[in-house]
């Protein structure tokens, strides 16, 4: 593999956290007398620190292109274990924090606060397994850093289509 086909697959894996943490990690239908309406749990709700650690990967990434080899290789480095403290934050506390969004969606559709209070406004519940596509996502992340960090990767052979000009006497010398 060589630099650049692991900085696409780095830019996918991008993608791919990005859209994972977009879908809906848990469903609720509320009941008519909050309105009746369907509230949807994404991870950017749950875990706000996905959006800059998204933005941080892409910075990184688009920093190793502009940056001496080494300091990309740094940079990845560095990337892993926040990654991997990310993933055990959301593999710790997805349930109590999803709790607290949901909480906080229904407050600001009811007025009333407490989740104690709020259970009366809950008609269903959908718990979906998404956020696992979303840890997935991390690891194959953290693979790819770790590709980027420690392997030392050669850069795309460039080759020319040009002809080269073997002739280096004057045009008007060779006619002779």
């Amino acid at each position: 593999m060589n630099k650049r086909n692991l900085s696409l697959s780095w830019l996918a894996s991008i993608l791919l956290l990005s859209v994972s943490a977009g879908l809906s990690w848990q469903e609720l239908q509320l009941t008519p007398q909050a309105g009746g309406q369907s509230i949807q749990v994404t991870g950017y709700s749950v875990f706000p620190i996905i959006t800059a650690l998204i933005l941080l990967q892409a910075a990184a990434l688009l920093a190793s292109f502009f940056t001496p080899p080494k300091v990309g290789r740094w940079i990845s480095g560095l990337l892993i274990p926040a990654m991997l403290a990310h993933a055990l934050l959301v593999a710790i506390d997805l349930e109590t924090s999803i709790q607290e969004s949901i909480a906080g969606s229904i407050s600001a559709i009811t007025g009333v606060a407490g989740s104690d209070s709020q259970i009366q406004f809950v008609a269903s519940s959908i718990g979906t397994y998404l956020w696992v596509g979303y840890l997935l996502a991390i690891g194959l992340n953290v693979v790819l850093l770790a590709g980027h960090a420690f392997l030392k990767l050669s850069p795309t052979k460039r080759t020319s289509n040009a002809v080269q000009n073997v002739d280096t006497d004057d045009l008007w010398e060779s006619q002779k």
